[in-house]
């Protein structure tokens, strides 16, 4: 892909948002930056969601690029978010136990449950018709689980890995930056069908939220990553927003 290449690290004590502060640093003229920050008091989530972490406990992590919009279709930057995360965790936690979840999380299993260790937004700014901003943002869990009283299903890498005196956020975030650029050199079709081979959700049984928590089986994501699905008389129908459904990693 021809984005920028190597970013510049930015590493701030206290932020209203690192991607807020990664926009603002690509509008002052950086090509390509990671912000990362020991707390932040206003992080995003997807749908409005808030996102939050206490005082250098945990991954803040913003990856910006000022690029043309024909450098890259936006729908992938979640997915590149995703997979990098994922290869990230992979050096502290066993592969087999590590999960994507259509269409921006990354899960961990524990026992016999599934719980949240990592969340991924990605944004885009639109400077004309032919260039713009975009940034993920990526959220992980290291030392503690910021609201376990209202997420209980969520994990920090601190509780699933036995490499814990090995956990260095510093050292996370260059190993997470890097795997960010290395995905960006591989084509989309490459970066698509990895990602949809991680899911793996084709078949599986899907409960919409919106519709009483009907059921629908997976057919097929789209090449714009939106989910086909469909009902028990044959009736299809796309999902545009992956947070309205609910289903079962096996």
């Amino acid at each position: 892909m021809a984005l920028a290449s190597k970013a510049k690290i930015f590493h701030f004590e206290i932020v209203e948002s690192t991607n807020d502060v990664a926009f603002e640093l690509l509008k002052e003229g950086e090509k390509s930056v990671v912000v990362v920050a020991d707390w932040q008091t206003a992080g995003r989530g997807r749908n409005g969601k808030t996102w939050e972490s206490s005082k250098q406990k945990n991954l803040l992590f913003s990856f910006g690029v000022s690029h043309s919009i024909k450098d890259i279709s936006l729908y992938l930057l979640q997915v590149i978010g995703s997979l990098a995360t994922k290869k990230t965790l992979e050096k502290y936690i066993d592969k087999e136990r590590i999960y994507l979840k259509y269409p921006n999380d990354v899960y961990v299993k524990t026992d016999d449950e599934y719980k949240k260790i990592a969340g991924i937004i990605s944004e885009t700014n639109y400077l004309n018709e032919n260039n713009c901003h975009s940034v993920i943002g990526i959220g992980v869990n290291i030392m503690q689980v910021p609201d376990k009283e209202n997420v209980p299903n969520a994990v920090a890498l601190a509780e699933c890995t036995k490499l814990k005196n090995e956990i260095n956020i510093e050292k996370i975030t260059l190993e997470l930056k890097n795997n960010i650029e290395e995905i960006l050199t591989n084509s989309e079709e490459n970066i698509f069908n990895t990602w949809t081979k991680e899911l793996n959700i084709i078949g599986k049984k899907i409960i919409v939220l919106q519709e009483e928590k009907k059921q629908y089986f997976a057919l097929s994501i789209l090449k714009d990553c939106r989910l086909l699905v469909e009902d028990s008389e044959k009736q299809q129908k796309i999902i545009d927003n992956g947070d309205t459904i609910r289903y079962e990693f096996q």
